[in-house]
């Protein structure tokens, strides 16, 4: 495994790290090496109005 800087995701214009989760469409999501994978997970997503 190699350290790799760019392994951060975007996600609604927002930078996040390798290892955080977001909710993505009902569905937990987690950055990982730079890309989301889907937690299969369901969640409810956070509408800062």
């Amino acid at each position: 495994m190699s350290d790799n800087k760019n392994s951060t995701c975007i996600y609604n214009g927002k930078e996040y790290s390798d290892g955080s989760t977001v909710c993505q469409g009902g569905t937990l999501h987690q950055c990982r090496d730079g890309r989301w994978d889907n937690l299969g997970t369901a969640c409810k997503e956070n509408t800062d109005g």
